[in-house]
């Protein structure tokens, strides 16, 4: 047996060993994963990702967290249809390379990437027969999907007008406020409360 043929098969037995032990490992925690599912109602997945971190053996919080973090920020990379509307007002870049349309979704949007928070902005949303781009669309890692949108011209009438209305039809397809909605809103000089964002990324989505 040559040297090259040696290493393979030595590789080849720690493959199989590796394999083994973490079948078993699998096993154990299927288990675990059906026991806890069996005492479960209806609940938040973040509920259940706690309690499995907690009993699920050979994988710890910390790698589970990671995991659903990937998987966030895979759905905010995957391709999604967006609101083609004004373009030429998207001039704001973020670090990221995103076109946004105010300094205030550019801050926002940076402060999502700062807290690793999965977002798509302004992605098409269907409710019967209307058709809505939230700013941002947010994705928990509970898997709980949020809205979030900036109010930036409430000294205007008019545009307030088009935002109570879409908030009214928004309450009326479930997505409110306190639930799956969040509002900011620039002031009336055009200045946006970083105090006040911050405090809603880490009450509602930073959980």
């Amino acid at each position: 047996m040559t040297v090259g043929e040696k290493e393979w098969v030595v590789n080849e037995l720690i493959r199989r060993e590796f394999f083994e032990r973490e079948y078993g490992d699998l096993e154990r925690n299927m288990k675990l994963l059906a026991g806890a599912v069996a005492r479960m109602s209806e609940c938040e997945r973040s509920e259940v990702a706690g309690e499995l971190m907690g009993r699920v053996k050979g994988i710890g919080g910390d790698r589970i967290a990671r995991a659903l973090a990937e998987k966030e920020e895979e759905w905010a990379n995957e391709p999604y249809e967006r609101l083609l509307f004004r373009e030429e007002d998207k001039r704001h870049i973020t670090s990221r390379g995103l076109m946004v349309r105010s300094k205030s979704e550019l801050t926002i949007a940076e402060l999502f990437y700062r807290y690793e928070i999965a977002f798509r902005y302004e992605a098409v949303l269907r409710l019967g027969e209307r058709t809505f781009a939230p700013d941002f669309t947010i994705r928990r890692r509970d898997g709980k999907i949020l809205y979030w949108e900036h109010l930036g011209m409430m000294t205007d009438e008019e545009y307030a007008r088009r935002q109570f209305e879409k908030i009214r039809l928004y309450a009326h397809y479930g997505i409110t406020l306190w639930n799956n909605l969040i509002f900011s809103f620039d002031d009336a000089e055009g200045n946006l409360d970083l105090r006040r964002v911050k405090a809603e990324i880490e009450a509602r989505i930073s959980m």
